[in-house]
């Protein structure tokens, strides 16, 4: 597990995986890997986390807000296969 709280980024995206979880997963720890930094990895740019972060704070009936994002995440690069 990658610590969130340990972690320095070293390029734009591991900057935007770190803030997109700060602002939607927070409580989880363990999402940050497995979610944003694995978001990354699978090719999501930079400007799709923030944008993937707002659309999802705007909308006030999301509970799982991590859960919301994967689904963007799949849904945007199945659209760029």
């Amino acid at each position: 597990m990658v610590s969130p709280k340990n972690f320095e980024p070293s390029s734009e995206g591991e900057v935007a995986a770190l803030e997109a979880w700060e602002k939607l997963d927070r409580g989880h720890p363990w999402a940050f890997g497995t979610t944003y930094l694995n978001a990354l990895r699978k090719g999501l740019p930079t400007r799709m986390f923030y944008q993937f972060v707002s659309e999802i704070q705007q909308d006030n009936s999301i509970k799982k807000p991590g859960a919301v994002f994967n689904e963007k995440v799949t849904s945007y690069l199945r659209t760029k296969v």
